[in-house]
């Protein structure tokens, strides 16, 4: 049976703790092992760590360096009654306009009359189109729900009209614009007696129009919807509320947004601070106090590591490197003496109000220069933070196979000591029978010759 022994029956020797001791002097090699196997798990978590940040400094700089990550812009308007969007493809600009009228769609209410039969059927007319419907009953609620289900583009309701529990229909178009109207006819087509027609419109469909004034003349457009696409290059604009007589004209204003900007080029230091932060964090040294009182010095986890010092002096380089004659200062982003930088709002603010084509030029050329930095160091393939990490989880997967060989190794020499001692104490217990028969020997000669 394994593990089985004889515990100094005979000899009076504590024969597992002389086991337990001999293996723990014979395990010495596989706790060197363990003990290296998590130095190497703590480097590659270190560079993990590390590598994840420089990843994310890589994404901010490769937004930083694409154009159009700069073709953003916003649009707003001087009234509540209308507002605006702007797309990549806007350019800085203004109009001024009046609304004369909002979209609408065409709004009708009909009663039905006493003498429509039972399945009798209805047909509406909108858009050069006929929708014949057949109610299952003349009740209006029949009705609703067939007007409801059809694909006229119309949809009704029931309206309480008397107190008798007399109700009207009212119809409702779903899309608005001048060409939206539409008709109610009894019968399968449209030669039936007409329900509905401009007597019983309460609202005109109708189109959104403004007005813009272009020098001595005035130009209005039409819309079928509220949306007026494109009024400005990128632009659409989408009108709510007339413009009153004495207000002023709506003005829609598109620029740069520099909000957007700023907030990448703040993305860009912050990631670029926490790159740097990490790598002091995995390479300062601590001190601690020996027992003798002397002082002890040991490195961080990442210190002396070539491909990090490279990393560190490479992202430092790229961060503060002129752009065309440039100093990324001029556009607030600066280095300080402690090796971090700073990113200064106020003066990228004030450097895009002068000239943001070059805030643009040197934001680039800094985020290129940074994003060639991050690839160097973290690519998925040949990345040198990545390669690392790669050798170091193969070091550590055979130091865990060679810890595992040493427990088949310990198991199979503790189970040799086992018999070993067991088999003493066999042989020990026959020289001690022995002994004992030797003895009763003597004692009998003895007793004869007496």
């Amino acid at each position: 049976m394994a593990g089985f022994g004889v515990d100094g029956i005979v000899s009076g020797l504590d024969t597992k703790a002389l086991i337990d001791a001999l293996m723990s002097a014979e395990s010495g090699q596989q706790r060197l092992l363990a003990t290296k196997q998590a130095k190497v798990d703590k480097t590659t978590s270190a560079l993990q760590s590390l590598n994840a940040k420089v990843s994310s400094l890589g994404t901010a700089a490769k937004a930083a360096a694409t154009a159009s990550s700069y073709q953003t812009y916003s649009a707003t308007s001087s009234a509540p009654g209308a507002t605006a969007s702007a797309s990549a493809s806007a350019q800085p600009g203004s109009v001024s306009f009046r609304v004369d009228a909002v979209a609408e769609s065409q709004v009708a209410m009909f009663t039905v009359p006493s003498d429509l039969a039972e399945g009798e059927s209805l047909t509406i007319s909108t858009g050069g189109k006929s929708f014949t419907i057949n109610p299952k009953s003349s009740s209006v609620a029949d009705i609703l729900t067939a007007i409801n289900g059809s694909d006229a583009g119309v949809k009704a309701v029931g309206i309480k009209i008397d107190d008798d529990g007399g109700y009207a229909i009212q119809m409702t178009g779903t899309t608005t614009g001048a060409s939206s109207t539409f008709e109610l006819f009894r019968g399968a087509d449209t030669t039936g007696t007409r329900l509905v027609g401009p007597d019983q419109v309460t609202r005109a469909a109708a189109d959104a129009k403004i007005s813009l004034t272009l020098g001595a003349t005035t130009s209005q457009l039409t819309s079928s919807t509220n949306t007026f696409a494109g009024l400005m290059t990128g632009s659409d604009v989408v009108v709510s509320a007339v413009t009153k007589t004495d207000d002023p004209d709506v003005t829609i204003t598109v620029k740069q947004d520099t909000a957007a900007v700023k907030s990448m080029a703040n993305a860009l230091v912050s990631n670029l601070n926490l790159v740097l932060s990490e790598i002091t964090s995995f390479t300062k040294s601590t001190t601690t106090k020996a027992a003798d009182g002397s002082s002890i010095l040991t490195g961080g986890t990442l210190s002396g590591d070539p491909a990090v010092r490279t990393l560190q002096q490479s992202v430092l380089a790229a961060g503060s490197a002129s752009v065309d004659g440039q100093s990324p200062s001029s556009i607030g982003i600066v280095i300080s003496r402690d090796g971090n930088f700073t990113f200064d709002a106020e003066a990228f603010a004030a450097a895009v109000a002068k000239d943001p084509a070059a805030v643009e030029r040197v934001l680039t050329g800094v985020a290129a220069n940074i994003k060639t930095a991050t690839d160097t160091a973290s690519d998925k393939s040949i990345g040198t933070l990545t390669q690392k990490i790669q050798s170091s989880q193969s070091v550590s997967k055979d130091l865990v196979q060679r810890i595992s060989d040493w427990d088949d190794r310990l198991i199979m020499r503790r189970a040799t000591l086992q018999k070993s001692f067991t088999a003493m104490e066999v042989a020990l217990s026959s020289l001690s029978a022995q002994q004992s028969w030797l003895d009763q020997q003597l004692k009998s000669l003895t007793s004869s010759n007496a």
